[in-house]
């Protein structure tokens, strides 16, 4: 009988290290059944296709009928070429990248960029615009002053004030311009971080492509963001579990719901696992408010975003994250009233955990409780 398994939902958090080339993916074929239910389609292959990229792990489910060889590996090769493209474009581990050779340039640049660089610019820009510069993809100074995401590493204590006002003065989303595919920038030292836009990008493009390959069942996922399309090996909606925000538990084993989806995008973000310790013994997350120049106290908050794409759920739920269910879920229905969101949050490891939600996120995933 197939698989039914229930995947579960990560926030982001890539590794400081250079990117690998992707390749020698791995391809597994699994046929399971569940609490012994009946499938409501035939049996089909789940064949499961595995690789780095971006600093981080993709996972890819395929739930169709047999697919010969050549299929497969036609499928394959559109990934790893399009997963390259976006590297090539956005990576801030690849020196010659476009956005590495932007970052490098002096007040003043021009440059020309690739369609995908542009797309994910834009609505970058557009979100800082719209959420009051509470989101702004320049403070990538800022990251690396603290240890998250640079060439210098971690670190273990916190930067000096006048360290961190020497990296705000660098930071700032009016200081980058887009006209069309052309970039500028308007100071020296501006740097663009795509991070919370780029991983999302890639998970549209790889699912347009297999889409033109003609697969129709599937679920991707890169980094913690995932679109579905379709039904699982089972002839059911897609499975997507989020995690309570503790910090000190293993994924999957505290869950705060099930999703229940197709035919969208789904992607969290937290300050529960991407985190190290700071000065007074609390902790410091890798999400910044740029209103402050300061990473987020929110430590256990995560923020689950459902959108008919991933680029839009990736931003918006750091977006939504660095705002607060407060103010966020009011932004939303404002801003962005096809996505739907939930914001779980924990006092402690004890309790259970607080749910607030967006009015149609539960029609929307047809959630169910956590086990």
């Amino acid at each position: 009988m197939p698989e039914h398994r229930t995947v579960v939902l990560q926030p982001r958090r890539v590794e400081p290290r250079k990117i690998l080339t992707v390749g020698g993916l791995l391809v597994a074929l699994a046929a399971w059944s569940l609490w012994g239910r009946t499938p409501r389609a035939p049996a089909v292959e789940a064949v499961e296709l595995s690789g780095e990229v971006q600093g981080t792990f993709f996972h890819i489910r395929l739930a169709e009928p047999s697919m010969p060889t050549q299929r497969l590996d036609a499928v394959g090769a559109a990934i790893r070429q399009t997963l390259d493209e976006v590297n090539r474009q956005m990576s801030l581990w690849v020196a010659d990248s476009e956005i590495s050779r932007f970052n490098r340039a002096p007040a003043g640049t021009t440059m020309p960029v690739s369609g995908g660089f542009a797309v994910c610019t834009r609505f970058a820009l557009d979100l800082a615009r719209g959420s009051g510069g509470a989101f702004d993809p320049t403070i990538r100074p800022l990251l690396r002053l603290w240890g998250f995401g640079g060439p210098e590493g971690p670190r273990d204590d916190d930067p000096s004030e006048a360290d961190q006002a020497a990296a705000r003065a660098r930071c700032g989303w009016p200081r980058v311009a887009i006209d069309g595919a052309t970039l500028r920038k308007d100071a020296d030292g501006v740097e663009l971080d795509l991070n919370a836009v780029a991983q999302g990008y890639s998970v549209d493009a790889v699912a347009r492509r297999i889409l033109d390959l003609g697969v129709t069942n599937f679920f991707v996922e890169i980094g913690g963001e995932v679109f579905v399309s379709g039904r699982n090996a089972s002839g059911d909606p897609w499975r997507i579990g989020v995690d309570e925000p503790r910090p000190d538990a293993m994924p999957g084993e505290h869950l705060a719901g099930i999703l229940h989806i197709s035919g969208c995008a789904v992607a969290t973000s937290g300050g529960y696992r991407n985190r190290r310790p700071g000065a007074g013994g609390g902790a410091v997350t890798h999400i910044f408010d740029a209103r402050t120049g300061r990473p987020s106290p929110r430590e256990r908050l995560s923020v689950t975003v459902v959108a008919p794409d991933c680029l839009t759920a990736d931003g918006l739920s750091t977006t939504l994250f660095i705002l607060g269910p407060d103010e966020g879920l009011p932004w939303l229905a404002t801003n962005h009233p096809s996505a739907e969101a939930l914001f779980v949050s924990m006092a402690g490891d004890d309790g259970p955990p607080a749910l607030r939600s967006s009015p149609g996120f539960l029609r929307r995933t047809a959630m169910t409780p956590g086990r």
